[in-house]
This record gives structure tokens, C-alpha cells and sequence, in this order.
């Protein structure tokens, strides 16, 4: 099991990797160990290394210069949330940067 780093609204989150879970928390940048475990002892206490994409910090720091708090978003390849709802994934941080640029974002 393998929990996989996404950008979602500013933040970096993963979705809990046991099949039949639906947690998703949030991670602080570098974290290795997902818990699927709230303070309330609510999930399913699942435990899995977290896997980052390379250039974390890049997209984090690209995604930062974005104004509106809900276009700070990026998904590794073939994520389910960007497939299901049609975003973009496995953006580049100079795909994200001309994605900005695009957008008039300084």
C-alpha cells in the first residue's frame, strides 16, 4: 500500500490507500507516514509510506503564485479525482507555470 501526494486547494493531501476507505488528510511537505487516523480515533488506522512527486516544493512554490485559492491544484498521472472530474494531471511545474501565464498570473 502506497499513499500517493496531491495538491488540492493549496494543500497537499492523499486519499487514504486502503480499498473501501474514503479519508483523505491533509500532509505537511516531506511527510513520510500516512495515517488514516483522526484525533477522534475516526478512519481506518491504515499506515502506508507516502510517495512525492520529485518537484514537490516547485509545483507547491508554482501553484503559490496562483491568486484564488481553488486553482492551487496539481495530481500525479492518472489520479482518480482528475480523471473523474476532467482536470488536468501529471502536470509539469512549466506546464503549471504556462497554465499561469496563460491566465495573466504574475
Amino acid at each position: 500500500m502506497l499513499a500517493v501526494a496531491y495538491m488540492n486547494w493549496g494543500r497537499w493531501i492523499s486519499d487514504c490507500p486502503r480499498d473501501g476507505c474514503s479519508y483523505a488528510f491533509e500532509l505537511q511537505p516531506g511527510q513520510e507516514l500516512y495515517v488514516c487516523r483522526t484525533r477522534q480515533g475516526e478512519g481506518c488506522g491504515a499506515e502506508a509510506p507516502i510517495e512525492w512527486p520529485p518537484d514537490a516544493a516547485e509545483i507547491e512554490a508554482e501553484l503559490q503564485r496562483r491568486p484564488v485559492t481553488a486553482t492551487r491544484n496539481w495530481y500525479p498521472p492518472g489520479h482518480h479525482l482528475a480523471v473523474a472530474t476532467g482536470n488536468p494531471d501529471g502536470q509539469t511545474v512549466e506546464d503549471l507555470r504556462a497554465e499561469a501565464d496563460e491566465h495573466g498570473v504574475m
